[in-house]
């Protein structure tokens, strides 16, 4: 008796997490998978270029979450936030404060960017090789902006570093080098291919 009630109820359940909500979780852990992979990639080949915890002076990774987002939305900011969630005991040792909190400035930084510099510009698409070089260049600044400031105002708040300007600095010119580096490569890679498409297709 008790199992023939449960089993409605679950079967209702199931229904209301539709398949488009079960994309949202597999954007999710894509998300995530391609957080912390970018992390641990951009650790090994930029070490030297490290100046502080969590301040890199090249820092490809930020690009790889203005794309998540791009691609994924909101799913994929929380994924983002997930990865932060898995890397940043390991980047902010013995500070509590750092370890909550900078994950969800990593993760929803990109985000943030993306529904303030997409909205004004509602005739273009979020994906990536239909964006204007002003508004890719736009999006990245100002979610590097949001995440650098993020970040420093909670080094401030945890006490955590020194020269907090310096820091700053450091952090937003490592998240908009590797960023535009790293999109704007995609983009010119994405629109060499279109035409080469295009021009097998004309052929």
């Amino acid at each position: 008796m008790m199992l023939a009630i449960t089993m409605p109820r679950t079967l209702r359940a199931l229904r209301i997490l539709n398949p488009i909500r079960w994309i949202h979780l597999v954007y999710m852990v894509i998300a995530a998978v391609l957080g912390i992979g970018s992390w641990w990639i951009n650790g090994l080949i930029f070490q030297n270029l490290e100046v502080s915890s969590g301040i890199n002076l090249v820092y490809w990774p930020h690009g790889i979450r203005v794309l998540t987002v791009l691609l994924f939305g909101l799913p994929g900011a929380l994924g983002l936030t997930l990865a932060g969630f898995m890397v940043s005991p390991s980047i902010y040792t013995d500070q509590i404060w750092m370890t909550i909190f900078a994950p969800f400035v990593s993760g929803l930084a990109p985000y943030a960017a993306r529904r303030v510099i997409l909205l004004e510009r509602t005739g273009e698409s979020s994906h990536l090789e239909l964006l204007s070089p002003k508004t890719l260049i736009s999006l990245v600044t100002l979610s590097a902006l949001l995440n650098s400031g993020g970040h420093i105002l909670l080094r401030i708040a945890s006490d955590f570093g020194d020269n907090h300007p310096a820091e700053f600095c450091a952090m937003l010119a490592g998240d908009l080098l590797g960023a535009l580096t790293l999109l704007f490569g995609l983009r010119l890679l994405l629109l060499a291919w279109d035409k080469l498409v295009r021009s097998d297709r004309s052929a």
